[in-house]
């Protein structure tokens, strides 16, 4: 599988690009929707994955949805926001285009990306659906967990225990899981046990 980083919006968010063979998955299509396009050459977009319903996280979800048809997959309890396209945070001043979920997400859900599966985390704390996605040993951790540091918790939807019960059940995954955050460079799990999270 290939990975493609691609940094979009003024909050530098990581779109991730997954390729394999001829199709390809998008993580969190925040801004430049022509950016993250013009890295897809002629793959086949199979899903468009949400970490969780931020602005900055899905700011080119319709553009990006709308010429590629890859279904759009988040967790259920942030389903009604993208469908609503509602301002995320609340006082945030700009709204999204609403777009219609194929997939409600689950903790424990396995998606088929051809020969590869997608599992779902569900990792709330950041916001109440806040999901990882786990493919092989590559971990896609939104905002949940950055490097050094966490997602945070004051924003609307955020819950500070919530976020360290989501923290402790990730850094039980396997040490050499390297980490893909939503913002920011990668690190591994093996370095994530490693630090002090002030939380």
């Amino acid at each position: 599988m290939l990975i493609n980083k691609v940094q979009t919006g003024s909050l530098a968010e990581n779109c991730w690009i997954l390729r394999d063979k001829k199709n390809a998955a998008i993580i969190d299509p925040g801004d430049n929707a022509e950016k993250i396009l013009k890295e897809l050459d002629d793959a086949k977009v199979l899903w468009i994955l949400l970490t969780h319903s931020h602005i900055d996280h899905l700011g080119a979800l319709a553009k990006v949805w709308k010429k590629t048809g890859g279904r759009i997959a988040v967790h259920s309890a942030e389903t009604e926001i993208v469908e609503r396209g509602e301002p995320n945070p609340p006082n945030y001043p700009m709204r999204f285009e609403p777009v219609l979920v194929t997939k409600k997400l689950e903790d424990g859900d396995i998606l088929d990306f051809e020969n590869l599966k997608i599992e779902v985390i569900h990792t709330p704390g950041h916001t109440p659906g806040s999901c990882c996605f786990r493919i092989g040993d590559e971990l896609f951790s939104g905002d949940t967990l950055f490097k050094e540091n966490v997602g945070r918790w004051d924003l609307a939807g955020g819950d500070l225990e919530d976020l360290r019960h989501s923290l402790t059940k990730i850094l039980k995954l396997p040490d050499e899981l390297k980490i893909h955050p939503g913002h920011d460079a990668d690190w591994t799990m093996s370095e994530a046990r490693n630090f002090h999270f002030p939380i």
